[in-house]
């Protein structure tokens, strides 16, 4: 008889974590890129409290783009949100007033 393997409470793996974040492939390649862990991706999904924080493929693209440069950033193909739509966020997140 096989064993069950047991999980740690609160390990997460990847699959837990691009399930969780909405993360495809690419997204997943570049957080492993940056040594991100993927404990580190749920523990910045935002809250409903924090409209100023970026989606988590957002903050990964962002990220990416800013420490090896647009050139070596895939093309977007529609996956991550426009420039518009990151406007829009910054926007929301510099009309909040502090608590």
């Amino acid at each position: 008889m096989a064993k069950k393997r047991r999980t740690q409470r609160g390990k997460v793996d990847w699959a837990t974590a691009k399930k969780r974040c909405r993360l495809n492939a690419r997204t997943i390649a570049m957080a492993k890129e940056l040594g991100m862990s993927p404990r580190a991706l749920v523990a910045n999904i935002p809250s409903r409290d924090q409209r100023w924080k970026a989606p988590v493929h957002v903050w990964i693209w962002d990220l990416h783009e800013r420490r090896f440069g647009p050139e070596a950033t895939p093309d977007r193909r529609g996956e991550p949100p426009s420039e518009t739509q990151r406007e829009h966020v910054r926007e929301v997140g510099s009309s909040l007033e502090p608590l």
